[in-house]
């Protein structure tokens, strides 16, 4: 016996199986979608930790670059041994500010020169000081005000040499001091030296020198393992 396809029945059936497949596939479109999107969102939050991770180390070298800058030039400004030259553009400045006479050659034009040697080798490190200056802002906003502040200390060091300089440049000894007054003001005429001169004495810390390298310390404490993180 031969049976009758029942074509309307069929047709309705196959639709109804199509508009299942078609839900299927549009469901796992939808998840295809979704997958395609997070995985889009994983990579992106991947990408700027990385970028950050790769900013921080620019940034940990560049101000461990600088600090090093720093302390050469701390060691560059307070070096106890100068040149002719340094003496004579002293002594021009000095001539033309009306601080000292042509040919003065006394004790106090001796200290005015000595005294505007460390504040012209201060002034020849400008660079240095206007990248710290510029670079101080960016750190503290990165890695906080924990290693800013260390670099702030460079500053407090730079003041105390510049205003050891002057109150140098200004000291007069008394001409009738007794013997307890001529002491102490040799005291404090070598204590306003040690300032902007590197004068190693035994068992007496150099503030200067000792505090320039803290900082160092300090830094590469912070910033060594931001860098060695990158190389590794």
């Amino acid at each position: 016996m031969v049976c009758e396809i029942d074509y309307i029945a069929t047709g309705a059936m196959m639709s109804g199986w199509g508009s299942l497949l078609g839900a299927i596939a549009t469901a796992f479109g939808g998840i295809a979608v979704l997958v395609a999107a997070n995985r889009a969102a994983n990579t992106f939050t991947a990408w700027k930790q990385q970028k950050r991770e790769e900013r921080r180390m620019e940034l940990a070298e560049q101000t461990l670059a600088l600090a090093y800058k720093v302390k050469h030039a701390f060691a560059a400004i307070r070096s106890p041994a100068s040149f002719g030259g340094e003496h004579d553009e002293a002594r021009k400045k000095l001539i033309e500010g009306g601080s000292i006479r042509e040919g003065q050659e006394d004790a106090g034009a001796k200290r005015l020169i000595t005294a505007q040697i460390a504040l012209l080798r201060l002034s020849w490190q400008q660079k240095t000081w206007d990248a710290l200056a510029e670079l101080t802002p960016t750190v503290k906003a990165v890695f906080g005000t924990s290693l800013s502040d260390r670099l702030e200390e460079f500053w407090r060091l730079q003041a105390k040499i510049s205003s050891a300089a002057y109150v140098y440049s200004q000291f007069r000894p008394r001409i009738e001091a007794t013997a307890d007054e001529r002491m102490e003001e040799m005291r404090l005429e070598r204590d306003l030296e040690r300032a902007f001169w590197a004068m190693a004495l035994p068992d007496q810390p150099d503030e200067v020198a000792d505090g320039v390298e803290a900082v160092i310390v300090a830094l590469e404490a912070e910033l060594a393992p931001i860098i060695r993180a990158g190389i590794a």
